[in-house]
């Protein structure tokens, strides 16, 4: 059994005081230590004596520093002021101070009351709305008590009175004290700051947890702290009774960071320890190489507040001169996490990643998959839970879908952090699973783009943030947006960057500056994060802005553009773009195809794919383009809407069979009229390709059907269902019936029935399902797989639900695999979410129609049987290798016996980092992360059945083109089978010689060039090839209900939702089948291979020991040293 990412700290001590008793205490040791030292405020304020300084500098320009006794007595002078006021006990204290005496002073003296401390960083007051929203939100905390009728009091006024004035108080003021109570708020990076109230004694233990931390690097008496976070901010607020609980000096620079004035004050003040984040790093770092002094009092920075990488602990010790280093996490909720302070820091790096340290006493993590709910295995990416002694709900029990208990009765919030958590208990920040950039399908961390980015210290000094942008082929892009100008060379050295140390594909789409946005600095929050959310709207905006319509040019001009809309697309500048450079050496086909719609845009001409393919240079596409007279290329192909039903003219599979046409009539009829339906509600009849007649006939598509389970963001019930009528109308085939195959039509083709798209369907269709009450509630219904569509039909079905938790609406979708693939699955995503958000019409599709009827007709044309030959050539001897069947499984005889009736998780979930497929692509580019994952699987399946072959399907979307058209036809471009509205998913077999003595180079590279001609000749009529191979024929819907293998390039982008007006919550299928892998490639750094696995052959443990086989497989395949070893030697990993 796998490790699982949770874990729990140690127990917590047995006393715990109050921070103000902390305080007494080391005032009584230690009278006479420097207490607090601010640089920015004069000697003698308040007429308090001031401590010397031995410091030429500081004799010419004394500021404020005060001992331990001084600063007492400065606090009780306050507290008399606060209740001369009025101030009682439970009352909230709302300040707006920067780091200063008045900040420290009014904390302990509202704690000496019992006041309820409210910090408010004085940015705040620009918006008067959000202090209104706190000020009320923190009121909530103490439900019957107001602050005093005069409102807000000048410090100065509260200092006037004398400390021998303080007077007893009743024991009826004393009953409504409250003992460290504290409200702070969130970030906000989103919306408004959301508070959260903390006391005694859940919110002090944290802290004696840490004065009783003894390990290097902690403070002690007579140490110096400086203080640059908001003191609103939870680190901020964090470090004052960690500072003053053990008799050290808090050291405030000024009211917010300044590296000029901090630097000198490091020096001056002798600091040991201080809190940064890489940007105040960098900015000590520049100055000081200019200084030439040495930090040499300096023990420890700790970090907080953002991702590091290694080379920031590096220029932390080797060019700032600070002793150790340390990381930490810590949110508002109350989850604190501490690396403590390392002098070396391998001991906290894990590869690229910076870990955050350890949980602390009395506290819990786990990391959990966000689908489903379940505990991830160690090192797997997942959301980060936490619970801690100081967690609590929000005041006003908002977003309580945040948080929640376990049977023991804990309180655990989820984060929204994306960790992971390794085997030695470290954890591991990676970004936030709201920010991720989701690029055709795979999920892009812009945490690791800036970590790439910040690898160079010069850049690194710029403050580079990565935001996501909209864009219509790749779903979204990379954005780099740097503080000041950005000229050429930036560009080049932003884009180069990240291209050397993670790939093209991460590549920033462009770099932009701030001032470029209208800024001087980043959009934040109260506590200094950048809003992310504000700056991609701030981008968002910029780049529309600078959209470029169609111009004519001559043919210098356009071989110019060209180039450059290459270069831009990949993350080059156009000097350094080879033309005659092979485009698959660095561009993927999600980065064709962009650059393709850029072209169209920008020029006013289009490419076909086949002709970028064929070209194969950015200097071929250049030509091909120069060759076009004018606005030219691919033309959407629309189909001719009848007012009336099919007829023998309209039904291309019976042409030259007149007599079948009114048996199928009646046929059809016979299956509709159950519904209310006749002849003339009949739009097309349309026949369904081999493979979907094969997997019918079979019964393999009777458990092969889809359940999703979605939730609307912004409409009600009645909006909901009228944006998924028209998604419907857009795409026919989806509520269409099937008639035929197995029963009806014995041998014969099965049929499509399209049924004209009206309320009639609709109400067959949608259904009004009443209410739910949470959303786990509908995802319930989606794992309940045994109320699934069956044949005939329709085989989509709508259960709508309200969702009493959110108010607004729920949907579970049912749809069976006859009219649905991975690409019409996008399809319908992508209309739905634009029918949700506008009543504009939705682009017209490829219709199915005429992507079936062209199949039909040209199934048996002569490029149709190149195809059968070569499939029946590889094939021929499949009949004798039937002991590589595996997994164990029997094929059912019946379509119900396909049924699987379960409500637990449809698959098992794994994933893994292979950090060497980089080094692998560099030596090894025509080699693909498809082809390793193939690779795996092969000897995984020999390593079980000790066979000289592995056998196994695997799936081809088979959508470039039109199949089997006469080559100067495809030439043309005008067939492309991306945007048809339909299923043309293929799967092909996959016989694998397996030779032990052969070199892994040599497999991997004999698969990759099988695996062009499986993908070129995958849509080979099925039958065809069945019949052509006879008895060997016969094996092929077995070796399918066996094993079935997937890429599926957005596995790792789990957890994400990448629509703005639905949220996919659940997506479930259950295959009747041995096994079936589904593998893509993703995670932060490109290398994450992402499995699940679904079947009946195994159980989820079995499962689960087969996806860690795997992985050692894959990471075998994959080290340089084992690249001219002999396969045979994988044994010794398993």
């Amino acid at each position: 059994m796998p490790e699982l990412s949770e874990v729990y700290g140690g127990p917590l001590p047995e006393t715990c005081r109050p921070f103000r008793q902390m305080f007494l205490d080391v005032v009584a040791k230690y009278p006479d230590n420097l207490a607090i030292a601010c640089v920015h405020q004069p000697p003698g304020l308040f007429n308090v004596p001031n401590q010397p300084l031995d410091d030429v500098d500081f004799r010419q320009s004394p500021y404020l520093r005060w001992n331990y006794t001084h600063l007492e007595e400065a606090v009780q002078r306050c507290t008399v002021g606060l209740r001369g006021s009025g101030v009682q006990p439970g009352m909230p204290v709302f300040t707006f101070n920067t780091n200063s005496v008045e900040h420290v002073i009014s904390y302990w003296a509202a704690a000496d009351i019992g006041c309820v401390f409210v910090p408010i960083n004085p940015r705040n007051l620009a918006n008067r709305e959000e202090v209104i929203h706190m000020v009320n939100t923190a009121r909530k905390a103490v439900p019957g008590k107001r602050s005093v009728d005069h409102g807000w009091l000048p410090f100065e006024n509260l200092m006037l009175g004398a400390v021998s004035s303080i007077g007893a108080e009743t024991s009826g003021k004393m009953a409504d004290k409250v003992i460290d109570g504290y409200v702070l708020f969130t970030s906000g990076t989103t919306s408004m700051p959301k508070g959260c109230f903390r006391k005694f004694p859940a919110l002090n233990y944290p802290i004696e947890c840490q004065l009783a931390n003894t390990t290097e690097g902690m403070p002690i008496a007579g140490d110096r702290i400086c203080g640059v976070l908001p003191n609103n901010h939870a680190m901020g607020h964090f470090f004052i009774p960690l500072t003053f609980g053990v008799g050290a000096a808090m050291i405030f620079p000024g009211p917010f960071f300044q590296a000029d004035i901090m630097l000198k004050t490091l020096y001056r003040e002798k600091v040991t320890q201080t809190v940064l984040v890489p940007t105040m790093m960098h900015a000590l770092i520049g100055l000081k190489a200019a200084a030439g002094h040495r930090l040499e009092h300096l023990k420890t920075v700790t970090f907080g507040g953002a991702v590091l990488t290694p080379d920031h602990l590096k220029s932390c010790i080797e060019e700032l001169g600070t002793k150790g280093v340390e990381n930490a996490y810590g949110m508002t909720e109350g989850l604190i996490i501490r690396s403590n302070s390392h002098r070396d820091p391998t001991k906290i790096v894990d590869g690229k990643d910076v870990s955050s340290g350890w949980v602390a006493p009395g506290a819990g993590l786990r990391i959990i998959d966000p689908d489903t709910g379940k505990i991830l295995p160690r090192n797997t990416l997942g959301e980060l839970h936490g619970t801690a002694t100081s967690l609590g709900y929000y005041i006003g029990s908002i977003e309580m879908d945040s948080f929640y208990n376990d049977p023991d009765g804990r309180l655990w919030f989820r984060t929204g952090d994306q960790a992971r958590l390794d085997h030695q208990g470290r954890l591991f920040i990676t970004g936030r699973y709201k920010d991720i950039i989701i690029r055709g399908g795979e999920n892009m961390s812009p945490t690791a783009i800036e970590a790439a980015i910040s690898h160079d210290p010069t850049l690194a000094a710029l403050n580079p943030q990565v935001v996501a942008a909209s864009d219509l082929i790749a779903g979204e892009v990379p954005i780099a947006v740097m503080i000041g100008k950005v000229d050429a060379d930036l560009r080049d050295a932003v884009q180069n960057a990240v291209l050397k140390s993670m790939g093209n594909i991460y590549v920033p789409e462009d770099v932009v500056s701030l001032q470029d946005l209208g800024l001087t600095d980043y959009p934040r929050t109260m506590a200094g994060k950048v809003q992310k959310t504000k700056l991609a709207s701030l981008v968002k905006d910029y780049r529309a802005k600078r959209e470029i319509l169609p111009a004519s040019m001559n043919g210098s001009d356009l071989g110019a553009e060209v180039r450059e809309i290459w270069a831009k697309t990949v993350g080059l500048e156009p000097n350094h773009l080879a033309l005659d450079a092979q485009i698959s050496e660095f561009a993927d086909s999600i980065t064709v195809m962009r650059v393709r719609d850029i072209i169209r845009k920008k020029i006013g001409k289009t490419l076909s794919l086949v002709e970028m393919a064929s070209a194969g240079t950015v200097s071929g596409h250049i030509e091909l383009l120069k060759k076009q007279s004018g606005a030219a290329g691919v033309k959407n192909i629309k189909r001719t809407i009848r007012s009336g039903p099919p007829s023998i003219e309209d039904t291309p599979h019976l042409m030259g069979e007149s007599e079948s046409f009114e048996p199928m009539k009646k046929l059809v009829i016979d299956t509709i009229s159950p519904y209310g339906l006749n002849w003339n509600d009949v739009e097309d009849v349309i026949p369904v390709y081999d493979f979907g007649n094969m997997m019918v006939r079979t019964g393999l598509f009777d458990s092969w059907g889809f359940k999703f389970a979605m939730v609307s963001k912004k409409v009600d019930k009645k909006e909901f269902r009228e944006a998924l009528e028209r998604v419907l109308q857009n795409n026919r085939t989806l509520a269409s019936f099937l008639v035929g195959g197995r029963k009806s039509l014995g041998a014969g083709e099965a049929l499509h029935v399209a049924v004209r798209q009206n309320n009639k369907l609709f109400d067959i269709v949608i259904n009004d399902m009443g209410k739910l009450k949470t959303l786990d509630d509908l995802r319930v219904k989606a794992l309940d797989y045994r109320e699934q569509v069956a044949y005939p039909g329709p085989l989509t079905r709508i259960d709508l639900y309200d969702i009493e938790e959110t108010g607004t609406p729920g949907v579970v979708l049912c749809i069976d695999h006859a009219v649905v693939d991975a690409s019409t699955g996008l399809i319908f995503s992508a209309d739905l979410e634009k029918a949700l958000s506008s009543t504009a019409q939705l682009p017209e599709h490829t219709d199915y129609k005429l992507w079936a009827d062209s199949y039909f007709n040209q199934r048996t044309s002569a490029e149709a049987k190149v195809a059968v030959q070569w499939h029946v050539k590889q094939l021929r001897e499949l009949h004798s290798h039937r002991k590589a069947l595996w997994p164990p499984y029997t094929m059912p005889k019946k379509a119900d016996e396909y049924i699987v009736a379960s409500s637990e998780p449809d698959a098992v979930h794994h994933s893994f980092d292979t950090p060497a497929i980089h080094e692998f692509r560099q030596n090894h580019p025509k080699v693909t992360a498809t082809i390793v994952a193939k690779t795996a699987l092969s000897l995984l399946i020999v390593s079980h059945t000790h066979h000289t072959h592995a056998v196994f399907a695997n799936l081809e979307a088979a959508r470039t083109n039109f199949p089997f058209l006469p080559k100067a036809i495809e030439a043309t471009g005008q067939f492309e089978a991306t945007d048809v509205s339909g299923p043309t998913i293929q799967a092909v077999i996959n016989l694998v010689e397996y030779n032990p003595s052969e070199s892994v180079l040599s497999l991997l590279q004999r698969l990759q060039e099988d695996q062009l001609n499986l993908t070129k000749y995958a849509p080979a009529p099925l039958h065809e090839v069945m019949s052509a191979l006879g008895e060997a024929g016969d094996m092929i819907p077995e070796v399918l209900g066996h094993l079935s293998f997937n890429w599926v390039p957005g596995l790792g982008a789990s957890g994400t939702n990448q629509y703005q007006n639905f949220e996919a919550l659940a997506a479930i299928v259950r295959p009747c089948q041995g096994m079936s892998w589904n593998v893509g490639l993703g995670g932060p750094h490109g290398n994450t291979f992402f499995v699940d696995l679904r079947g009946i052959s195994f159980n989820p443990q079995q499962q689960k020991q087969l996806a860690l086989k795997f992985e050692e497989i894959t990471k075998w395949l994959l080290r340089k040293e084992n690249w001219q070893s002999s396969v045979g030697a994988y044994v010794t990993v398993i």
